[in-house]
């Protein structure tokens, strides 16, 4: 696999089988997807406190808040 035409880097021995190759891009789909789904459900948390609450929660975290 060439690194943005840098250097190469060996690919590893588990994609030699398609199944397994599969299996893990499919993983890796999933886990981003669900990184995608946390990170937005953090923001839609700090957007209710900032507007909704108005609790001071987001000026405690922030250290320029203190």
């Amino acid at each position: 696999m060439s690194f943005f035409g840098l250097f190469d880097i060996p690919a590893l021995p588990l994609t030699q089988d398609r199944s397994t190759a599969d299996l893990f891009h499919e993983l890796h789909e999933t886990f981003g997807t669900l990184m995608l789904g946390l990170l937005a459900l953090h923001l839609g948390a700090v957007a209710k406190h900032l507007v909704i609450d108005r609790d001071g929660t987001f000026r405690r975290m922030v250290p320029w808040g203190r």
